[in-house]
């Protein structure tokens, strides 16, 4: 039974491609490799499977004839039974890749041009008509008067134009090459199987909605006891005496405070000379007196640390100096603290000094600044402790 339902379908295919095959039996073509790798196609007349697939034969012409000796030929069809009901569409499957596309057939031979007509002859040029005789020359006289023009002469007639030849014929027109072959439309992917859909479970009862129980009656409300008398104020006791202001106690030492100054307006340059730099200020002077601040208090001056945006340079050096002008009319005077920095790639950009200085009400303080050698231009920021 399953050797002839084989055979049947066997049978089938080859029916329906026998005819298209170059080799008789049943032939199928398997692409081998891609997205759509596993396709089967059926190859169409005279053609074979294409270097991207593989051939499967599945029954040769002779197999065909052992099978159908063995079980025999099927049976005519049977008449189509009855249509049955109608069954629930299913899920729409997912569309097949798109077929390749097939070769474009060539393009069909050019008609052959038509021979062009010949060129009429060209007319005769009609004659032209005499000229006339030109009179003798007369004898020189005297010159007179200048005479009247005389009349000009009649043109001669223009010949006729000539006939203009008859226009050539023109040449059939060359017939259309036929078009090439529609290349073989890709095979439609198989629909898939729709699911069977589950059916809906029964909806449970209702249960009885129970009796509302009768509502209880509102207590009556209870009778607000009498309010309490208030109470009499107590006296007011007499003040205390207040007692003696104790003795002040010493005061505590000033916090120690930091100078500041530089910033990106405050430079130092190769020729410079003396420049002066003061606290709070992003400037630079070359007077003293104008760059310097007044200290109100005395306090211990130290701690000098002077910083540059780069080093001074090869065999270049800058060095500083905190200067202390004493109140009244004695000069400025440099003090010990000063730092100096120099060279280039290994060299500093920065200095400090740990010497210190005192400073009286009344004086003041600048920074200042020399140089040696041929410096890169920087800009220099400064900071000095300062304990009142």
């Amino acid at each position: 039974m399953i050797a002839g339902a084989v055979f049947a379908v066997l049978c089938m295919i080859a029916a329906s491609t026998q005819a298209a095959s170059t080799t008789p039996g049943v032939t199928l073509c398997v692409k081998k490799r891609g997205v759509r790798k596993g396709t089967i196609r059926f190859p169409r007349v005279n053609t074979t499977c294409k270097t991207t697939e593989r051939t499967v034969v599945l029954a040769s012409s002779t197999d065909l004839t052992v099978l159908e000796s063995l079980i025999g030929k099927p049976g005519e069809k049977g008449p189509q039974g009855e249509r049955g009901p109608e069954g629930v569409q299913g899920p729409e499957g997912k569309q097949g890749p798109t077929g390749e596309e097939g070769p474009e057939g060539e393009e069909g031979p050019q008609g052959p041009e038509g021979d062009k007509g010949p060129t009429g002859d060209k007319g005769p040029t009609g004659d032209k008509g005499p000229e006339g005789k030109q009179g003798p020359d007369g004898k020189q006289g005297p010159t007179g008067d200048k005479g009247p023009t005389g009349d000009k002469g009649s043109q001669g007639d223009q010949g006729p134009e000539g006939k203009e030849g008859p226009e050539g014929k023109q040449g059939p027109e060359g017939k259309e090459g036929s078009e090439g072959k529609q290349g073989p439309e890709g095979d439609k992917g198989p629909l898939g199987l729709q699911g069977p859909i589950g059916l809906q479970g029964p909806e449970g009862d209702k249960g009885p909605e129970g009796d509302k129980g009768p509502e209880g009656k509102e207590g009556p409300e209870g009778k607000q006891g009498p309010e309490g008398k208030e109470g009499s104020e107590g006296k007011q006791g007499p003040e205390g005496k207040q007692g003696p202001e104790g003795p002040q106690g010493p005061s505590g030492d000033a916090g120690k405070g930091e100078i500041r100054g530089g910033g990106g307006d405050s430079t130092v340059a190769d020729g410079m000379g003396n420049r002066f730099f003061g606290p709070s200020i992003d400037l630079f002077s070359e007077s003293e007196t104008a760059i310097q601040e007044v200290l109100t208090s005395g306090g211990t001056v130290s701690n000098l640390r002077v910083y540059l945006t780069g080093v001074p340079g090869p065999s270049n050096k800058y060095t500083f100096t905190v200067r202390r002008d004493p109140a009244g009319n004695a000069a400025p005077e440099s003090t010990g603290i000063s730092c100096s920095m120099q060279g280039n790639g290994g060299g500093s950009s920065s200095c400090e000094s740990n010497a210190t200085q005192e400073f009286a009400a009344g004086d003041a303080i600048s920074i200042l600044a020399t140089e040696s050698g041929s410096p890169t231009t920087r800009s220099m920021f400064f900071r000095l402790d300062y304990q009142p």
